[in-house]
């Protein structure tokens, strides 16, 4: 069904866009929906680029057309009945990962992805299955989420030798697995849900991977498969067929019941790491229960949440009646009791779940103490003089709280093992001779004296005098602004972090420094107030990240400084070294008070980061854009100078101005490429002129075939191809232009099908691209060989459409690339001919001069004999 249209949602009419021949369509972003329509016969659905191409073959002849969207509209495709659909990508834009693509399923249609690398844990495609539909998968990671409603079964065929569907499948129906070819060996889903009575899924006997089954209603039988699974969640009256089972969490929610049946039915062995069960009633679950038993007594305490913490392997024997099909279950049975907690005091008192002890006997209990994973809980409820010795815990628990009434009681850890978490509240650690060794510790109200000695990964504190300058440690936070000092005698290590958390929300500062210890005093120095944060210091820091409001009073600018704050102030003697980097994660404005330019290494937006206001006095080295943002037009874009503009895979952004501009570096993978636009695009030394405007107005194109249309929203295209030089150090000329194009991921598998010859995608658009157009060049740095010198499938061309000049990507021609080769095989052939002709020149030379020799010699031999028988006679 197809929906009504209004306002804000921009309809094609498919077969009648198909009619039109080739054309591009650019959706504006006033449009919060597209609608495509009668999808029809052997049809194309495919990302190329950040362009969508919508192709159909019918009566011998092909068409086509290209969408390319807006990040702020949501895609509809809707099919015509009986459709044939092929889906696959060359090289995705993230657009198509932000954005929605939902395809309905009319009566029985067929889809087909075909070969082509798909970014794993991303979905692109939601298909909306009504009617019974085949499938049938030539890639390894499938994009999509699937909703099956009720008989609207579904055929899975599999054309390679393994497959991962990422997304969620929601079955009301039955899904029947059909491999293609003998070598399939792994079937992996990551989310599959079930919401019927009687669904079937026929693997025929494969191994099946499921990260999550979720059984919301009904019950699934996957006949005679065998499953691996992450997490089940059973509902009341749901159930679970099939061989065998291994599941690290089995969750089951319930209350009342509409059948009595075993929860999991297996032919085989069940393997359950963890199992819970929450009832609602008392009554009810005992009943349920009654039918999952070990020997004459319930396993589990049905009034709450239950784990079990040891592995439990459960043979499953199988026995039927005419009614009651009943499953025996055999547990590994926890007879010793565990308890959690100790409390320390002197006066008769009595916990039914706690040890009790008094402080001269506390060693007795620590022999007591079962060894889990479970955290122990010490309360220490009377005030001692003597210390309270807590010895060799870590054999037994990894995790220990020690709660005081009274500050004034001394705790010393003698331990030569390593915590996981150590938590003290409202005490004095005195460890001076023996080192706490935990991977994090949390102090609240506590006092470390001068001397105690902490080496762990993370220290959280709150409202604790913190003396000892015997800390070592990685991550250092500061609680509800609690007031801590960088100590300028300290050698800190260069992986150190503190953070710093407002009561109302979290504002942290992460800093790293130099190589050894954190020390601290007890004045103010780091404060946090509100919701801002500021800093003052006289150290070099190494990286610094704020979050919200920051005042930064620093002698040094960090080597890194990460903001996701919306308003960062510098002090004015603040010195920037040029190998600094700053990170934008947010949109940010940024005052480092001063009107002279501040050069530094890299300015990177990140995330959905940009600079709000112009007169940042930023001139970065190397502009990286890795941000996304979901409204391109509104945001208010910067001006920058950079050397180099490098664009990374998740780029989707725009910017006002970029000039003195020698390299832009395109990062990107098979599986996601990045978009930019840039309003003004200035090189490095570009001499402006009237007769060379800039690359525009000057450009030698050629048509590329593309039929020209009425639509306002259709662009038209010109292609002007660029010269290959590797290795280059620097532009051509002044003006001039090197675009690197980098191919990072060693992994990439590029699947060449021979149907790339109309290949065309952009990383960058640009308004005004004032350019030296004869010392534009570029080059591929790439560990494949689809991209590298003159094996190379692809060349970079500079597209010409509308208004706008783009850095394109476009299949290499054949005949182009054969011809250079052809002219780099003449090249020995001639020079070996070259050769032989001097050669054979000097040779003729030499054989003239001899030949001139030996005539002369009979020459005189002739005279001389004649003239001596003339004086003989």
């Amino acid at each position: 069904m197809i929906p009504s249209s209004s306002d804000n949602t921009y309809e094609i009419d498919f077969m009648k866009e198909i009619q039109k021949g080739p054309q591009i369509i650019q959706i504006e972003n006033i449009y919060s929906k597209v609608v495509v329509s009668y999808v029809a016969y052997d049809s194309v659905i495919a990302i190329i680029g950040n362009k969508l191409l919508f192709q159909c073959k019918r009566n011998d002849l092909t068409q086509h057309f290209y969408l390319i969207p807006s990040i702020n509209s949501n895609i509809e495709i809707y099919t015509a009945e009986n459709s044939n659909i092929s889906i696959y990508n060359k090289f995705p834009s993230i657009i198509f990962y932000q954005l929605s693509v939902n395809i309905y399923l009319e009566k029985f249609c067929k889809v087909n992805f075909l070969k082509a690398q798909w970014l794993l844990n991303r979905t692109i495609f939601t298909i909306n299955q009504f009617y019974p539909a085949e499938y049938t998968f030539y890639c390894n990671i499938v994009p999509i989420r699937l909703i099956q409603l009720e008989k609207a079964d579904s055929i899975f065929k599999i054309g390679t030798d393994s497959i991962n569907f990422y997304g969620a499948i929601t079955i009301s129906s039955s899904i029947t697995i059909v491999p293609l070819q003998n070598k399939f060996n792994h079937l992996e889903f990551n989310i599959v849900q079930a919401k019927s009575r009687g669904i079937i899924f026929n693997a025929n006997g494969y191994d099946l991977e499921i990260s999550f089954l979720n059984i919301i209603s009904g019950n699934i039988d996957f006949l005679k498969s065998n499953l691996k699974i992450g997490r089940v969640s059973f509902y009341d009256g749901t159930f679970l067929k099939g061989n065998s089972l291994e599941v690290s969490d089995v969750s089951i929610y319930s209350g009342v019941y509409e059948i009595n049946v075993p929860f999991i039915q297996m032919n085989n062995s069940v393997s359950i790491n963890r199992f819970s069960v929450k009832y609602n009633t008392e009554e009810i679950a005992y009943n349920r229960w009654k039918i999952i038993r070990s020997g004459q007594q319930p396993v589990f305490d049905l009034l709450k949440l239950i784990f079990l913490d040891t592995k439990v392997i459960i043979p499953l024997d199988w026995y039927f009646d005419n009614e009651t099909l009943i499953t025996q279950i055999n547990f590994q049975r926890i007879n010793k009791q565990i308890l959690d907690k100790l409390y320390v005091t002197e006066k008769d008192t009595y916990f039914a779940d706690a040890y009790i002890t008094d402080l001269s006997s506390i060693d007795e209990v620590f022999n007591k103490i079962t060894e889990t994973d479970n955290k122990f809980e010490i309360f220490i409820l009377d005030e001692y003089e003597e210390p309270i010795n807590i010895k060799n815990m870590s054999s037994v628990r990894t995790h220990l709280a020690i709660i005081s009434q009274s500050r004034k009681n001394k705790v010393n850890i003698i331990d030569q093992g390593s915590f996981k978490s150590l938590d003290f509240k409202n005490l004095t650690l005195i460890n001076t001779r023996n080192e706490i060794d935990s991977i994090s510790i949390e102090l609240t109200d506590c006092y470390l004296p001068v001397g105690v000695l902490i080496d762990c990964n993370r220290i959280r504190t709150s409202t604790s005098i913190i003396e000892t300058k015997e800390i070592i440690t990685k991550e250092f936070t500061v609680l509800f602004g609690h007031p801590f000092v960088l100590n300028e005698t300290g050698f800190f290590s260069s992986d150190s972090v503190i953070y710093s958390q407002n009561q109302n929300r979290v504002v942290y500062t992460i800093i790293t420094f130099g190589d050894a210890k954190i020390e601290t005093t007890n004045f103010p120095m780091f404060v946090s107030t509100g919701k801002t944060t500021s800093l003052s210091s006289d150290l070099q820091i190494n990286k610094i990240h704020f979050i919200d409001y920051a005042n930064l009073d620093l002698k040094y600018f960090p080597l890194v400084a990460r903001f996701n704050t919306r308003n960062i102030n510098i002090s004015k003697n603040t010195k920037f070294d040029e190998n600094s980097v700053i990170e934008f994660v947010t949109n940010t404005t940024f005052y480092p008070n001063r009107n002279n330019e501040i050069k530094i290494k890299r300015v990177s937006f990140m995330m959905s980061g940009t600079i709000m206001n112009q007169n940042h006095y930023l001139r970065p080295h190397i502009l990286n854009i890795s941000s996304t943002i979901t409204n391109i037009n509104e945001t208010i874009p910067p001006s920058m100078k950079s050397d180099i503009l490098s664009i990374s895979p998740t780029c989707y952004f725009m910017l006002d101005k970029v000039s003195e501009v020698e390299f832009i570096d395109i990062h990107y993978t098979i599986t996601q490429a990045g978009y930019l636009i840039v309003k003004n695009f200035i090189s490095k030394n570009f001499i402006h002129t009237t007769k060379n405007d800039n690359l525009r107005s000057e450009v030698n194109s050629k048509s590329d075939k593309t039929k020209n249309n009425s639509n306002k929203d259709t662009i038209n295209i010109n292609i002007s191809k660029v010269e290959y030089i590797e290795n280059a150090k620097k532009a051509k000329c002044p003006g001039g232009l090197h675009v690197r194009f980098y191919n990072d991921d060693i992994e990439d598998q590029f699947f060449y099908d021979g149907d790339w010859d109309d290949f065309n995608i952009d990383f960058i658009c640009f308004d005004s691209f004032e350019v030296n157009e004869s010392c534009l060049s570029y080059e591929f740095l790439s560990h494949h060989w689809d991209f590298n010198g003159s094996t190379r499938t692809f060349d970079m061309s500079i597209s010409k459409k509308n208004s706008q000049t783009c850095i394109s990507l476009v299949h290499r021609d054949y005949e182009e690339s054969h011809e250079e080769k052809k002219e780099k095989n003449k090249t020995p052939l001639i020079v070996g001919l070259s050769i032989a002709a001097l050669i054979l020149v000097i040779a003729v030379i030499l054989l003239a001069i001899a030949m001139v020799k030996i005539s002369r010699r009979r020459l005189n031999s002739f005279t001389y004999s004649d003239t001596l028988t003339e004086s003989l006679i």
